[in-house]
C-alpha cells in the first residue's frame, strides 16, 4: 500500500500486475498522474529564460564534441603532428597518457550519449502528455534513460534495453580511437654535403708517390689520397668476400669509423653518411633518410688473354729475390696503334710461384681502364687473365637506415647525369691503386691479392651449388669470381677518394636530403571521420526534432525520470493534504519528506534530510 498523509482515508494499493489503485471511502479507482498540475512550457516565445535554459541547455554538450571533432579532422587533413618535445613526453609517460585518453574519451562519449538520451526523453515526455503509457513502458523508458539493466522489464523490452545499453559504450570507444596518440612517419627535407670533383688539384698532386699524400685523421676515421696502400686490409677483405655463398648481397663496411655498412654494393657513393650529417644523426626521432648522388657505375668484364704481353720475368736490376712483371697491355698503345710505354713493376719472391702481379697502364690519357694479371705456379688459374672496368656516369638513390646503420645504394634507371670527373683522373687513379696493392701484398711465400681472388672464386662455385645451378667450369668460375672481386675493390677505392675529397680537400656540393622522422599524430583518419559523422548526425537529429516539435512546444516540467515528479504526480492525483499544506506554506524541497511503512509511502511535511 502506498499512502499519503491526509485527513482523508486515501491509499494507493499496488496490485500484482503493477497497477496502482487508489482506495478512498471504500471506492477504488485507477489513479492518473495529473501532469496538468505541472507547468507547460509553451511555445519558445512564451518561455522564460530559465525554461529556455532547461530545454536547450543540454544540447550545448554538442559544442565541445563538435569543436574537437572538427579540430581532429583538420589536423588529419593537414597532417599536423605533435612537436618533438611532446613526442618525448608522451613516450616517457605512456601509462599516464593512456589514462588521460580514457578519461577524456569517456567524457566526450558521455556528452554524445547525453544528446541521444535527451532527445528520447523529450520525445517520450511529449508523447506522455498526449497519450497514456503503460507502467511497463514507463519502467522501460526510465531504465533506458537512466542506463540501468532492470531485469523487471518484460523480455520483449529487455532485448532493446540491453542493445541500447551496449551501444552506450560505443561513443567513448570511438573517441578513444580518435584521440589516442599514434606514431607516424613524416618526411622532412634538408641539405646534405656531398664530395665534389669540381677541383681535382689535391687529387692529382703527387699521385705517383707512395707516401706523403694529403691525409687527415679524426674520430670519424682516416681520410687519405693514398687509398690503395692505406686501406689495403679493407679492400682485400672486400675482394675476398665479394661473392657470397648464398647469392644474397653481403655487408660491406665503410672505410671510416662511423660503423655504417653497405647492403650490397656501394658503387663508390654514400661517403657522406656518418661524416657530415650530424644534424640528422643527433635527431633521436629520425629513422632513415634518402638522397640522390651522382657517381660511377663500375662494370668489370674479365677474360683470358692468351696473347697477353704482360708476363713475369727475372728482375735485371739486382737479381736477388725480386722478379719483374712487365709488358704491353691493350691500352698501352696510342691512337696511332703504336706502343707508348710498357708497364713494369717488381715483386719479392724466391721464385715467381707466389707472385700475382697486377699491371695497369701508366698513361693517364688512355680511355680504357684495363688490368692485366700475370701469376706464378701457385695461382695458375689467374695467369693471363685480363679485366676491363667501364665507369658509367650514373645517378644513385641512397637510403640510410639510422637504427641498423645500413646504407642501400640503388642505380636510378634512365636518369641522365653528368660525369662527376670528366678528365678521367679519378678513374685512372682508381685503376692505378690495384697495382700498388698487388706489389705491397706479395711476400716471399704468398700473395694476399691472389688469395683474396681465389676466395671469391671458391665462393662462386659454392654459390652455384647452393642455388642448384650447373657446376661452372674452372675457367668460368675464375672469371666470374675475379669480376666480383675487382668490382668490390673498385667500389671501395672510389669511396676512399670520395672521403678524401670530402674531409681532406673540403670539396663539396649540396644536395636535397629527405629524412623520415617519427612523430605523433592524434587519432587515425578512419576513426576521426567516424566521430565527425556521428557528431554531425546528432546535430542534424537535434535540428530536425526541434523543427518537428516547434522547439519542443508543449513540453511540461513533468519528467517521469525524476522520482520527485512521480511522487508529486501521484500525490496530486490522490489530493494529498500533506502536499496541499506544503504548497500553502510556500513549498521548499527541504520541508517535504517521504517515508516507507511496509508497502506504504507516507508523504510528510517536516525539516531535515
Amino acid at each position: 500500500m502506498i499512502g499519503f498523509g491526509s485527513k482523508k482515508s486515501l491509499t494507493a494499493e499496488l496490485h500484482e500486475d503493477d497497477s496502482y489503485v487508489l482506495t478512498t471511502g471504500g471506492f477504488k479507482t485507477v489513479a492518473n498522474i495529473k501532469t496538468e498540475h505541472f507547468k507547460t512550457q509553451g511555445t519558445p516565445n512564451n518561455k522564460s529564460k530559465w525554461q529556455l535554459t532547461l530545454t536547450y541547455g543540454p544540447f550545448l554538450a554538442l559544442a565541445p564534441t563538435t569543436f574537437l571533432s572538427l579540430l581532429l579532422l583538420i589536423s588529419d587533413r593537414k597532417h599536423w603532428v605533435a612537436s618533438p618535445s611532446i613526442y618525448v613526453l608522451i613516450a616517457a609517460n605512456r601509462a599516464t597518457i593512456q589514462l588521460v585518453v580514457q578519461v577524456l574519451a569517456s567524457i566526450l562519449g558521455f556528452l554524445n550519449f547525453l544528446i541521444v538520451c535527451k532527445l528520447i526523453n523529450y520525445h517520450t515526455r511529449l508523447r506522455l502528455s498526449k497519450a497514456s503509457m503503460s507502467l511497463e513502458a514507463l519502467r522501460f523508458w526510465n531504465s533506458l534513460l537512466s542506463q540501468q539493466l532492470n531485469t523487471k522489464v518484460p523480455i520483449h523490452l529487455l532485448v532493446p534495453l540491453v542493445v541500447f545499453l551496449g551501444l552506450g559504450v560505443v561513443p567513448s570507444a570511438l573517441w578513444a580511437a580518435a584521440i589516442t596518440p599514434v606514431v607516424v612517419t613524416v618526411t622532412k627535407s634538408g641539405q646534405l654535403q656531398l664530395p665534389s670533383y669540381a677541383s681535382t688539384d689535391v687529387l692529382v698532386d703527387g699521385w705517383r708517390n707512395r707516401s706523403g699524400l694529403p691525409s687527415t685523421r679524426s674520430t670519424k676515421g682516416l681520410f687519405t689520397y693514398n687509398v690503395g696502400e692505406r686501406f689495403q686490409g679493407s679492400l682485400l677483405e672486400a675482394a675476398s668476400t665479394a661473392t657470397t655463398v648464398d647469392g644474397n648481397p653481403g655487408l660491406r663496411s665503410k672505410l671510416d669509423f662511423t660503423g655504417y655498412s653497405y647492403i650490397g654494393r656501394s658503387y663508390g657513393v654514400g661517403t657522406s653518411v656518418g661524416l657530415v650529417d650530424d644534424d640528422i644523426q643527433l635527431n633521436s626521432l629520425a629513422n632513415q633518410y634518402t638522397y640522390l648522388e651522382a657517381g660511377y657505375l663500375p662494370t668489370v668484364k674479365c677474360i683470358y688473354n692468351e696473347t697477353t704481353q704482360f708476363v713475369l720475368g727475372k728482375d735485371t736490376s739486382d737479381g736477388k729475390m725480386f722478379f719483374s712483371a712487365g709488358g704491353y697491355l691493350p691500352n698501352s698503345y696510342g691512337a696511332d696503334g703504336k706502343p707508348i710505354l710498357a708497364e713494369w713493376s717488381r715483386y719479392p719472391g724466391y721464385t715467381t710461384d707466389s707472385i700475382v702481379a697486377l699491371g695497369v697502364a701508366t698513361i693517364i690519357q688512355t680511355t680504357r681502364r684495363i688490368i692485366g694479371i700475370a701469376s706464378g705456379a701457385k695461382y695458375p688459374n689467374l695467369n693471363t687473365t685480363q679485366c676491363e672496368t667501364i665507369f658509367s656516369p650514373t645517378l644513385f638513390n641512397i637510403t640510410v637506415q639510422l637504427g641498423g646503420r645500413n646504407i642501400t645504394v640503388t642505380p636510378v634507371a634512365n636518369a641522365t647525369v653528368d660525369d662527376i670527373e670528366p678528365h678521367g683522373n679519378l678513374t685512372y687513379l682508381a685503376n692505378w691503386q690495384l697495382m700498388l696493392i698487388s706489389t705491397d701484398q706479395t711476400s716471399l711465400y704468398t700473395s694476399l691479392v691472389g688469395n683474396s681472388f681465389n676466395s671469391s672464386i671458391e665462393n662462386y662455385i659454392t654459390a652455384q651449388d647452393t642455388l642448384g645451378k650447373t657446376a661452372p667450369s674452372a675457367a668460368d668460375a675464375t672469371l666470374r669470381g675475379l669480376e666480383n672481386s675487382v668490382t668490390a675493390m673498385m667500389d671501395g677505392i672510389l669511396t676512399g677518394y670520395a672521403g678524401a675529397q670530402l674531409m681532406v680537400a673540403n670539396e663539396t656540393t649540396a644536395t636535397n636530403v629527405y629524412v623520415d622522422v617519427q612523430a605523433l599524430r592524434f587519432g587515425q583518419g578512419v576513426w576521426i571521420n567516424t566521430v565527425v559523422v556521428v557528431n554531425t548526425v546528432m546535430i542534424l537529429l537535434v535540428l530536425l526534432e526541434a523543427v518537428r516539435t516547434r522547439g519542443w512546444s508543449g513540453l511540461s516540467d513533468f519528467d517521469y525520470t525524476e522520482p520527485t515528479d512521480l511522487v508529486f504526480g501521484v500525490a496530486r492525483a490522490c489530493e494529498s493534504e500533506a502536499l496541499i499544506q506544503w504548497e500553502d506554506d510556500g513549498g521548499g524541497m527541504d520541508r517535504l519528506r517521504i517515508a516507507q511503512r511496509g508497502k506504504t509511502l507516507v508523504l510528510q511535511v517536516g525539516k531535515g534530510l
